[in-house]
């Protein structure tokens, strides 16, 4: 999911959302933000809908960040994020 790379821009006080399939890596990731007190800057969601809502506030373009394996998860997270991309968006597919 990006834990680390998630704290590293809040820390730097950028607006963070996080979505994940395995809800025990948000639920962590958030215990460590409220630990180092970024947790006002680290915002879970639950759908791809909520979070292309909640980055960038109704900017465009829109950045996502991917910290997926390689292959078939990626492909799948961005084929359930595109109906709510708007032209300019852009992902960065971080892979391993």
């Amino acid at each position: 999911m990006g834990s680390n790379m998630s704290l590293l821009f809040a820390e730097r006080g950028i607006q963070v959302s996080v979505i994940d399939k395995v809800s025990a890596n948000v639920k962590n990731l958030i215990k460590i933000a409220k630990t180092e007190s970024l947790d006002s800057r680290i915002h879970a969601v639950e759908t791809y809908k909520e979070l292309a809502t909640s980055v960038g506030s109704g900017t465009t373009p829109k950045v996502f960040l991917l910290s997926l394996p390689h292959g078939g998860p990626g492909d799948s997270v961005i084929e359930e994020l595109s109906p709510f991309l708007r032209e300019g968006d852009v992902i960065l597919d971080g892979s391993e």
